[in-house]
């Protein structure tokens, strides 16, 4: 097999002459092309060169994108091999021995508006390339990047408004309210980091807000033992998926200059465009008997599966899932495509064999995500 340095070195871009190599070479893939460009981004005419070689690929002559092309060639492959998880649903007919609360949300949604993410490549023909896989080079939202959504549109459907209840009324019963949505993000999103100076924390995040760090160290102290001297580290319960695209579009602004009324300096973006179909998917297993803090384990689940059905629907309806949100990227149309969505839990008590049994139901829309819940848990009817 060719060493894929070889390759690389090969065709090493030293003059505009091997860029123009590049843009004839049909047989090699796009982003080998594109990233061969990039090795000559320290120069500032090779710069220029490689940014016309991506907008010759991103639109030729004829007006195709010819990004899209192998995008969707890419995502068809993937939907036909072992990696089909990506793109359908996933088999949970092997999770009848799962013993532990769990639940499964999935369902797939069309954007309404442009998504824009940042991908971490160092060099790229463009200054504003998005989020791609390593080795797949589709566009995609990072799991990561769910969770940290996820996590921000629970502080505004859930923290916030029982902070706000709690300074308003300085009772017992709202103070409980608030610890216990404290300790639940806790419980769903793993330890908390502090990524800002405490005092730029809103007042809700402070550590030992309304007695929250003696609360949590209690939760964490097994009778008889001695309790830690901090938080203790943990992981959450959630476990969240890449959602994987197959279009891709490159959009231009131009600031213009206030005096003259002209154009400056021309700036490309990427996005993943309006119209484009993904699949979102969000996995809890609560299998650490320490987060359910005492409750009984079933109880605590179906708390935290209804509280994750509000902050789904926040971020989706309200927030969006992209970067420049308040420009209106990120926007979600309200019904689900094909009318496909599933909440799959196995809340029900276990059977004689210890197995429990899994319950399905079927979404339409994203109105129903709250609406699927009821005293009990989700209603399967």
């Amino acid at each position: 097999m060719p060493n894929p340095r070889d390759f690389y070195a090969a065709n090493a871009v030293r003059s505009s002459q091997d860029i123009l190599k590049l843009s004839q070479l049909r047989d090699i893939d796009i982003w080998a092309r594109l990233k061969l460009a990039a090795g000559g981004y320290a120069d500032d005419f090779l710069k220029a060169r490689a940014r016309e070689l991506y907008l010759q690929l991103a639109h030729d002559k004829s007006g195709k994108n010819l990004f899209q092309k192998q995008l969707a060639v890419t995502y068809t492959r993937i939907a036909e091999t072992m990696l089909a998880d990506l793109t359908g649903f996933i088999d949970i007919s092997p999770w009848q021995d799962i013993r532990f609360p769990f639940f499964l949300i999935e369902f797939y949604f069309e954007l309404a508006s442009s998504v824009i993410t940042r991908d971490e490549a160092s060099h790229y023909p463009i200054e504003n390339p998005i989020r791609k896989d390593y080795a797949l080079k589709l566009p995609i939202i990072g799991s990561s990047g769910w969770k940290g959504l996820l996590r921000n549109a629970f502080l505004f459907a859930h923290l916030f408004p029982s902070w706000d209840n709690y300074n308003k009324k300085q009772d017992e019963e709202s103070k409980k309210s608030y610890l216990y949505a404290r300790w639940q993000m806790l419980r769903l999103f793993g330890s908390e980091k502090e990524a800002a100076p405490k005092q730029t924390l809103h007042p809700s995040l402070q550590e030992n807000a309304a007695g929250f760090r003696e609360a949590v160290i209690k939760k964490f102290t097994k009778s008889g033992e001695q309790p830690p001297g901090e938080i203790p580290n943990t992981a959450g319960c959630l476990y969240t998926y890449p959602t994987i695209f197959n279009n891709l579009e490159v959009e231009l602004i131009n600031p213009h200059d206030s005096v003259r009324r002209v154009g400056t300096q021309p700036i490309h973006l990427e996005m993943i465009p309006a119209g484009s179909i993904g699949l979102f998917r969000l996995f809890y297993l609560q299998n650490r008997p320490v987060m359910v803090g005492g409750e009984d384990p079933n109880d605590a689940a179906k708390k935290d599966l209804e509280a994750m059905l509000r902050t789904i629907k926040m971020l989706f309806l309200e927030l969006g899932i992209s970067a420049k949100r308040t420009s209106g990227h990120g926007s979600v149309k309200k019904e689900f495509v094909k009318q496909r969505g599933r909440i799959v839990d196995n809340f029900v008590l276990p059977l004689s064999d210890g197995k429990r049994n899994i319950q399905e139901k079927q979404l339409q829309t994203l109105t129903d995500l709250e609406n699927a819940f009821s005293e009990g848990g989700v209603n399967h009817e």
